[in-house]
């Protein structure tokens, strides 16, 4: 990988030089998206960060597939508003993959919990996809994934590159 700074390293908060060794206290993250329960993800991840006395952070990842119109502008916009008002750093990431873009990030600040939404799945979907808490537990297998029950929300699948798509048979 090159040195090359990334198109939002403006947006991210620089490296903690502690991160190297992520312990239990560590950093939290919760990830969001344009859906309107992710205020509610962020509530829990506050909580969460509140009762183990860890600072935390709401991420948005941006990839190229994504083209969010400006009700789900809105909506992110808001729901960053709100992690801001609970304490939270909000970050806005740019990656070609949401896997790698957050993992990157989660070694960069040392977070050791990562918070997501866990969406309601047809059964063959579970069975011939995985889910991104799949994928980074599999990449990161010290990070503890906290799943939270995102309500009656359907999963709105983000479109997979072929690339990553090979990437994640080849993992699995």
């Amino acid at each position: 990988m090159d040195n090359q700074p990334s198109a939002d390293a403006a947006r991210r908060p620089p490296p903690r030089p502690e991160a190297r060794s992520r312990t239990a206290g560590g950093p939290l993250l919760v990830c969001i998206d344009a859906s309107p329960g992710a205020g509610q993800l962020v509530r829990s991840a506050s909580r969460l960060a509140e009762a183990a006395r860890v600072e935390w952070f709401a991420v948005y990842v941006e990839t190229p597939e994504d083209h969010p119109t400006f009700e789900d502008q809105e909506q992110i916009a808001k729901t960053l508003r709100l992690a801001a008002q609970l304490g939270g750093q909000t970050v806005m990431l740019s990656g070609f993959s949401l896997r790698d873009t957050i993992l990157e990030f989660v070694r960069e600040q040392g977070v050791a919990k990562i918070v997501l939404a866990q969406m309601r799945q047809p059964g063959w979907r579970r069975l011939l996809s995985l889910t991104l808490a799949d994928q980074l537990r599999r990449r990161a297998k010290d990070l503890d994934v906290y799943l939270i029950a995102a309500g009656d929300q359907e999963l709105q699948p983000r479109s997979t590159p072929a690339r990553d798509r090979w990437l994640l048979a080849r993992d699995y």
